[in-house]
């Protein structure tokens, strides 16, 4: 590893780092001072919000949140002049539970049923069995899809029944099967989606890796990591290492409160004093609340506190593509000519009778299995869901009810879900907050203005 020397006092530091880098494994005892301790960040040309701790006890801990949570403990020394990771070993049961998500779609023959196993966000793992029971009992073995990660599929015999379990293990485990009963949603599309909720653990993005020692501008030293098992997005550059560098100074709240703005996109950022924040674009708009944690600042975003109103649609508005059934009363929610509105709860009644509630989808459908007769449907009342809205309730027309579906309009569809939960913001190395653009997910640079203001 080369080393440019600029002074004597360099000289001296620099030789103290190679001393230790070059000798064998540092002990991995509490009163280890390698001078390669510390927090690390990634440097501005590849930064993702991601947090690397490497403490002098010899354990370590990695964080990235980059199209799910990421996040892998371990211990680490140093070997072959590397730093070396080494995860630790879960010794508990793997936790999977039925995931329910109409993003989750393979197109796939009549004949074949399967599984999809997913661990952070919705991106497929490796490493697991699964195996499927019809209402006969006979069992078919899942098989891996190489096309696919975390799909596992298998071929119906021509003697098989209506599907009705899906038991999952991990491949390397001792454990028992894990049994579950087919949802209705699986039995149509043939497809069972699960969570490994504690993928982390059980399945870590990497179990032993090795970073390299560089150096970056001004002799800062880079640790590079090969790039671990993660999902990239299909619309960013794509990711070969991880260049972490030194946090010499952590992020401070006292430091970061204020009101930023980014020339490049004319977006702003706001952190407030009392923890409230809020980012908006030409095109969005986010609010919720921030505070500190591993290395960066996490805003989790909120429902905005304005509520949206809502209104019958017209015979106009109301583009019906596909009717409902006599199993069925239906809302559509969302904005004519724009889309649908995702995530209202629906309530229905029938006489001041709560017939049941439903939750509409991406495309703004609330659908509710009910054979009752049409005529009997009076009311129907909306709100977000998971909010504390007033209810906004509307009586169904008598003429409308026969076709069992109605169309409800809403006035914003930037008052509704977020479209991200959270947003991780970082510094960068010139001291500016940086980002990703949680639509483009491009990095962007955030300089504090120097007036006070208040969140909007």
């Amino acid at each position: 590893m080369k080393i440019k020397q600029k002074s004597t006092t360099a000289l001296l530091s620099w030789a103290f780092l190679i001393s230790n880098i070059s000798t064998a494994p540092i002990a991995l005892a509490g009163n280890n001072t390698s001078p390669l301790a510390g927090s690390y960040v990634l440097t501005d040309d590849n930064w993702l919000p991601s947090h690397l701790k490497l403490e002098k006890s010899g354990k370590f801990q990695w964080n990235l949140y980059y199209n799910g949570h990421y996040n892998v403990s371990g211990t680490w020394n140093i070997k072959d002049e590397k730093i070396n990771l080494i995860a630790n070993k879960e010794k508990g049961h793997p936790k999977y539970q039925p995931y329910i998500s109409d993003q989750i779609r393979f197109r796939h023959p009549n004949d074949v049923i399967g599984t999809y196993i997913i661990g952070t966000e919705i991106q497929g793992i490796t490493g697991d069995a699964a195996i499927f029971e019809d209402e006969k009992g006979q069992i078919i073995n899942g098989e891996t899809d190489q096309r696919n990660r975390g799909l596992l599929t298998a071929k119906k015999p021509p003697s098989w029944g209506p599907w009705k379990r899906v038991a999952l293990k991990r491949i390397d485990g001792e454990d028992k099967w894990n049994w579950f009963s087919v949802t209705d949603a699986a039995q149509e599309s043939g497809i069972m989606p699960m969570m490994l909720k504690n993928s982390n653990k059980i399945a870590p993005a990497f179990n032993n890796i090795l970073l390299s020692l560089n150096n970056g501008e001004n002799d800062e030293l880079i640790l590079s990591m090969p790039k671990p098992e993660i999902k990239e997005n299909p619309f960013a550059k794509s990711i070969q290492s991880l260049s972490y560098r030194k946090q010499e100074k952590p992020i401070k709240e006292k430091f970061i409160i204020g009101k930023y703005t980014s020339s490049s996109t004319k977006s702003e950022l706001w952190l407030e004093k009392n923890h409230r924040a809020a980012w908006y674009s030409q095109f969005d708009y986010l609010e919720g609340k921030w505070h500190i944690e591993n290395g960066l600042v996490k805003f989790t975003t909120e429902l905005p506190k304005t509520q949206p109103t809502y209104r019958l649609m017209t015979n106009d508005e109301e583009k019906i593509i596909k009717p409902a059934t006599n199993e069925e009363l239906i809302i559509v929610v969302g904005v004519p000519k724009a889309g649908g509105a995702e995530d209202i709860e629906v309530q229905f009644q029938s006489n001041g009778k709560i017939l049941g509630h439903a939750v509409s989808n991406s495309s703004g459908d609330a659908i509710l299995q009910w054979s009752g007769s049409a005529s009997d449907w009076t009311k129907v009342g909306l709100r977000r869901n998971g909010s504390h809205d007033s209810w906004s309730w509307f009586d169904i027309p008598p003429e409308r009810r026969s076709k069992r579906i109605v169309g409800v309009a809403i006035n914003d569809l930037g008052l509704l879900k977020p479209f991200v939960s959270e947003l991780w913001i970082g510094q960068s190395q010139d001291g500016r907050l940086i980002l990703l653009d949680p639509l483009m997910k491009s990095a962007l640079r955030y300089t504090k203005k120097t007036e006070n203001s208040n969140a909007p």
